[in-house]
């Protein structure tokens, strides 16, 4: 039988990988779970392999975080900053080590927050602007007027805020509330480690829910701007300078920005939107590899296509779910519903592609020399072996079902 052998993440093994991509490596081999209480090394959520990837990390103790950095008042300044006007301040990676920081009154200033961080708040800023990496818990605005902020988070809750410019990733929903023209965009950003900073916070790349807010009733909803806005786009604010981009304030990332030029993103540029005249995809355990190339594929029309990338998610199926109301095509499985059950043996992957027609035919095209079983026509092989993968295609307005029980009725079950 076929065996999955992807050699990187974008599955392409003449691939050089991009910043934030798994260093180039066979797949390691998937297993069926084994002894009671034993986790199978399928199951794993996708961002794991980025953290296998890079170097072992861990939030140091406070203390020794304090004398590193010369002592409690010394801390305090380095993750506080209050009433900065008119400067530049940049955190490089090791900086932050997973603490907080917090803004206050700050003006006509810009700030790069290059590592991992595990909880913002920025308070009463106006003309400022933000580049931060991803963080592990919440990101507070309150009170700012004029900003831009660029940010990959857990949450994000805006309050009092009078226009702002926000590139996001989101796995939650956008929190805003009493706030005034508000403009959000997909993030659109790749840079050196993006993807060991995503594993660290424990972000699938693959649950940005950008496009969704709850405001409340206060009449907040931000406007959505298109996927194609660019960082440079968000941060060019009126009455501020140039933007700098991030080669300049850490002159070592320039090779690697270089590298990535041009490249696909890391993270999937999802619209937003339920397009179900395409094509739904639903990866199961051990390819996230697999669903990662795709994405990069067709993101924001690389690839010279117009697939769009509507909405994606990872997420694990409880063991004991009757995985029929998935699968309500009996030809998918024949009479036993056990074979389904390869789907609760760790994180799935969905995707919804809308654009061109006959977009069915072409993602199995993609998926042709990749080794896994294509399932979604009527006699098509299914087998229960996780060393073959498994992937379902639904086109059309067959795709409508499978793609509401994933995205809304399972929308409670775990997620990355």
């Amino acid at each position: 039988k076929a065996t999955v052998s992807v050699l990187n993440c974008c599955g392409d093994p003449n691939h050089r990988p991009h910043m934030g991509c798994l260093e180039s490596k066979d797949a390691p081999q998937e297993t069926l779970p084994g002894k009671k209480g034993e986790k199978p090394e399928c199951a794993k959520w996708s961002y794991e392999g980025f953290a296998e990837a890079g170097p072992k990390w861990q939030q140091p103790k406070k203390q020794a975080y304090v004398d590193r950095l010369g002592g409690r008042d010394a801390m305090i300044a380095h993750l506080n900053t209050v009433g900065m006007d008119g400067g530049v301040r940049v955190w490089q990676q090791g900086d932050v080590d997973g603490y907080d920081l917090t803004f206050d009154k700050c003006k006509n200033s810009d700030f790069y927050i290059l590592d991992l961080t595990s909880q913002l708040q920025i308070d009463e800023c106006e003309n400022c602007r933000f580049f931060v990496g991803p963080c592990m818990g919440s990101v507070f605005v309150r009170d700012c007027k004029n900003c831009a902020v660029v940010v990959a988070t857990s949450q994000l809750r805006l309050r009092d805020c009078h226009n702002l410019r926000i590139m996001a990733y989101v796995r939650g929903h956008i929190a805003c509330e009493a706030s005034k023209k508000v403009q959000v965009a997909c993030w659109n950003v790749s840079y050196f480690s993006l993807g060991l900073l995503f594993a660290r916070a424990q972000l699938s790349l693959f649950d940005n829910h950008w496009y969704a807010c709850d405001d409340f009733g206060t009449n907040s909803v931000p406007a959505q701007l298109p996927t194609t806005t660019t960082v440079g786009a968000i941060m060019d604010l009126p009455g501020l300078k140039p933007w700098a981009p991030l080669q300049e304030v850490a002159p070592q990332m320039a090779q690697e920005l270089a590298e990535a030029s041009g490249a696909p993103p890391l993270v999937p540029l999802v619209t937003g939107t339920r397009d179900y005249t395409g094509c739904f995809v639903l990866f199961g355990p051990t390819l996230g590899r697999l669903a990662l190339k795709m994405t990069e594929h067709f993101s924001g029309g690389h690839g010279g296509t117009t697939l769009n990338v509507c909405d994606a998610r990872e997420f694990k199926v409880p063991l004991g779910t009757d995985m029929t109301r998935l699968f309500p095509d009996k030809a998918l499985y024949g009479k036993d519903k056990k074979r389904l059950q390869v789907f609760t043996s760790g994180p799935l992957i969905a995707l919804l592609l809308g654009g061109a027609a006959g977009v069915g035919d072409t993602v199995r095209g993609l998926l042709k020399d990749s080794g896994v079983c294509v399932m979604g026509k009527a006699g098509a092989d299914f087998s229960p072996d996780l060393k073959n993968g498994q992937v379902v295609v639904w086109e059309g307005a067959a795709c409508e079902k499978p793609a509401k029980v994933c995205f809304d009725e399972m929308k409670g079950f775990l997620s990355g």
